[in-house]
């Protein structure tokens, strides 16, 4: 029902805004908030003995947690030990799912990890998706993203497993606030810092003889161990109670019936004694177990076992790996099911594998030993190439043909596209993201071996992912070592464009200095070119760079880089660059002015954009016809701008346009529909799960007080 009365001061004639509220335009439903609980943690190894007083000690730690403030626990010891396993079997034994009702995450921080430290702002990034938040309301900065998952951490208890930490910095952003919270952190150090600050800490010890045994006994049968108790015993103390040496000894056991556990000691022993002085401690003892096992593998199992260690990232899969041997996936999916049997990779989620950190250095080295110099860098070449491939189809599929591109996608492409069907977008993307780490390390890998031209196209093509999903620390240091790429090669045109991405995750992440420094950079190299698409695109960052600083300066950059499309009758690029313009014009005061040239660029994007930026074009036009108070015009377009934008699935932007139209209300008195808007806006936001669903409930409320 529209109501005709109005309140509060009007400037200019009286506007009747009623049915510019949702209801009135029948959008579509906002996608229901995200109502699944998330559970990320992997499954625990199956064979799992002792650990008991750890076990029981911190069941009753967490337990008497409750109603306090999160407690954080820490599972330390050297490599191999089982500080995982037993983390994750304190989750799975203690029906975490039940007792954590906020959901249960799991961080693994080798896959945020780099030459330049640990990306934690990444990290609380990937949490913040798993609890519901859209990329597009995604906070750029790491102080932002903290303070968001504070707030969607405060009102029901969540268990956080940090694996592999390496610095106590890294916990902190990521602990929960609700009461009864509770943190699970595995490192090969002690982290004393934390336990300074209150943390709880375990240091995990080598198991004992029995527990030993119980372990070989649970994973090649009890029979088999009791029929040779001295032979048990001397492979125990081969193993020094480390875990992963006692279930790949048992798993080559299991898979050589034959075997008797006499001679298995015999073959360890011996191998010993050739291997003194490789390793120290418990890592020689497995290095000699891994040789043992090593040298039984069939040849093309071997040969798999040893290149798999030349893969760059955490993780991989059955593609990646036959990229190595340029192998089909198949074959290969049959050898890497061969390794996991014998304990040497660990399948997860996702036929993604990985190794034990302790068994891909074994791997590493049989590489160096038994592969020519020439073959290993061939083997990882292919598969540089191979993520250089996939990673250019998705860049195409999500970005579209028209973008500016330095890569020649056609040629690397060669006709092929893995990305196709009407929902190809969204699996390009989809595959870009889980191979975010592996993606920056195949560009390291690239930029180590001096492959230039790889390095600068992976630097490119990725851009995809960090214009979408906005991993920032990753953006600035897969374009950085692309520029490095580009300077060693004298490419100036690539130089360029890698500097104006640099610039724009660097303007994101609010080092707005250091943006300004690589733009001044890639100007005089994009003018060395002579490609005014390129130049146009140096000058449009510019004007992004000064619409955080200066707003006059933002409108002189948008109308150089404007000119330039134009000369190079670029019909999207003098489209998109007209409508930020416009804003910049708005935002500076020059709402005439900025009317003139919104309206010019909803006709121009009409012709090469039907959704998302003519909505976004419609709504600033709506904006500047508010600041002239125009109020019913403004209505209107903003009107037109929420139905385009709502339609599309849009509803980031939609939200924006809700409250641009809330505000016209707002200034006409028009309290019904402000309060209709305003609560459409926050629907889109708690589906999202953003940051400004708080202030939007502040409003409404208000509202209704008043």
């Amino acid at each position: 029902m529209v109501h005709n009365d109005m309140s509060g001061h009007v400037v200019g004639s009286a506007v009747q805004i009623g049915s510019a509220g949702s209801v009135a335009l029948h959008l579509p439903p906002v996608p229901a908030p995200r109502t699944a609980v998330p559970t990320q943690v992997p499954a625990a190894p199956p064979q799992f003995v002792n650990r008991e007083p750890e076990l029981s000690e911190t069941e009753a730690l967490l337990a008497a947690g409750a109603g306090q403030p999160a407690q954080v626990v820490v599972f330390s010891g050297p490599p191999g030990i089982g500080k995982t396993a037993t983390a994750l079997r304190l989750v799975h034994q203690s029906g975490a799912a039940r007792t954590y009702t906020g959901g249960v995450l799991y961080v693994d921080f080798t896959t945020f990890r780099g030459p330049r430290g640990t990306a934690v702002a990444d990290a609380v990034a990937r949490c913040l998706r798993a609890l519901g938040v859209a990329d597009e309301v995604m906070p750029a900065r790491f102080a932002e993203r903290v303070n968001l998952y504070r707030t969607l951490t405060a009102d029901q208890p969540v268990l956080v497993v940090l694996d592999q930490v390496t610095e106590p910095a890294q916990v902190p952003p990521l602990i929960p606030t609700a009461p009864g919270s509770a943190v699970l952190v595995t490192s090969n150090e002690r982290l004393g810092e934390l336990v300074v600050d209150g943390a709880e800490p375990f240091w995990l010890t080598p198991l004992d003889n029995v527990h030993s045994a119980q372990l070989l006994a649970r994973t090649c049968g009890a029979a088999r161990v009791a029929a040779e108790p001295a032979a048990v015993a001397a492979l125990v103390e081969l193993c020094e109670g480390l875990p992963l040496a006692l279930r790949i000894a048992a798993a080559r056991l299991r898979l050589h019936p034959g075997l008797s556990i006499a001679a298995l000691v015999s073959e360890l022993a011996d191998e010993s004694r050739g291997l003194s002085g490789f390793t120290v401690g418990g890592e020689q003892r497995l290095a000699v177990e891994l040789s043992v096992v090593y040298r039984g593998l069939p040849d093309p199992v071997a040969r798999l076992y040893r290149r798999l260690a030349l893969l760059p990232g955490p993780d991989f899969t059955p593609a990646e790996a036959a990229a190595l041997g340029d192998a089909e996936p198949d074959a290969v999916r049959v050898h890497l099911d061969r390794l996991a049997e014998a304990n040497l990779v660990v399948e997860g989620p996702g036929s993604r594998y990985r190794f034990h950190g302790l068994v891909r250095r074994h791997a590493l080295r049989c590489a160096h030993e038994d592969e020519p110099e020439a073959e290993r860098t061939a083997a990882v070449h292919r598969v540089v190439r191979h993520y250089l491939v996939m990673a250019a189809a998705a860049d195409l599929v999500i970005m579209g043909p028209g973008r500016l591109r330095c890569t020649d996608v056609a040629e690397l492409l060669a006709d092929s596209q893995p990305f196709a069907g009407d929902n190809a977008r969204n699996q390009a993307l989809d595959w870009l993201d889980a191979e975010r780490a592996t993606l920056l390390a195949a560009t390291r890998t690239a930029a180590e071996h001096g492959w230039h031209r790889e390095t600068w196209q992976l630097a490119e093509t990725a851009t995809a992912l960090y214009v979408n999903r906005r991993y920032l620390t990753d953006w600035v240091e897969s374009t950085e070592l692309g520029v490095l790429a580009a300077r060693s090669v004298g490419d100036a045109r690539v130089e360029a464009r890698l500097r104006s991405f640099v610039s724009r995750a660097l303007t994101d992440l609010g080092e707005l200095d250091r943006a300004r420094a690589e733009l001044e950079a890639a100007l005089p190299l994009a003018e060395r070119s002579a490609d005014p698409r390129l130049i146009a695109s140096v000058w449009e960052l510019f004007g992004r760079l000064f619409d955080h600083t200066e707003r006059d300066r933002a409108a002189e950059a948008y109308q150089r880089s404007l000119d330039l499309f134009e000369q190079a009758e670029d019909r999207r690029g003098v489209a998109f660059v007209t409508y930020f313009l416009g804003c910049a014009q708005d935002a500076a005061g020059r709402h005439a002015e900025a009317l003139v040239t919104l309206r010019r660029s909803v006709d121009l994007i009409r012709q090469v954009d039907q959704g998302r930026m003519t909505g976004r074009a419609l709504a600033a036009t709506g904006t500047a016809l508010a600041h002239l108070g125009r109020h019913a015009e403004a209505a209107a377009a903003l009107r037109e701008a929420i139905e385009i934008l709502a339609r599309g699935g849009y509803f980031h932007y939609e939200a924006q346009a809700q409250e641009a139209l809330a505000e016209v209300a707002r200034l006409v008195g028009d309290h019904v529909a402000e309060r209709r808007c305003l609560t459409r806006a926050l629907e889109v936001h708690q589906a999202h799960r953003g940051p400004r669903a708080a202030q939007l409930r502040a409003r409404l409320d208000a509202l209704a007080d008043s």
